[in-house]
């Protein structure tokens, strides 16, 4: 199974089919959901760009939907929790590169959120605090 990725954006179409297509999980029922937009606007916000920037549609039988990275992975949980856990096991570099970006995003937090963050990272056994 191939997910197409482009610089940062990872192809949102490749990952519907991979996951067998389910018809009422395109990536654009994703995009209507209340909190998964508020979601992909707080990634526009933090990446500085415009919605457009993180998630770019094409229409037609050639069509594809590309995201954002940080989209993609939301985007996996929606589909399954099996497909979410087979793309987190995917391109160990890729993910290290991941977490480098999500301490920079952790450096631009105010200290409580910070310290808040860091308390649940240290609970879930991701990081010793």
């Amino acid at each position: 199974m191939t997910i197409h990725d482009r610089n940062e954006m990872l192809s949102l179409t490749d990952m519907w089919k991979a996951a067998g297509k389910p018809a009422e999980k395109r990536p654009d029922d994703w995009k209507k959901d209340a909190s998964n937009r508020a979601f992909l606007d707080h990634v526009a916000l933090i990446s500085n760009t415009p919605v457009e920037g993180i998630w770019r549609g094409t229409r037609g039988n050639n069509g594809a939907t590309f995201a954002h990275w940080q989209i993609g992975l939301a985007y996996a949980k929606y589909l399954s929790p099996e497909f979410h856990m087979w793309c987190n096991r995917q391109d160990t570099p890729r993910h290290l590169k991941r977490t480098f970006y999500v301490l920079l995003e952790l450096m631009c937090q105010p200290a409580p959120r910070v310290r808040a963050l860091l308390g649940v990272l240290g609970r879930s056994g991701i990081v010793q605090v």
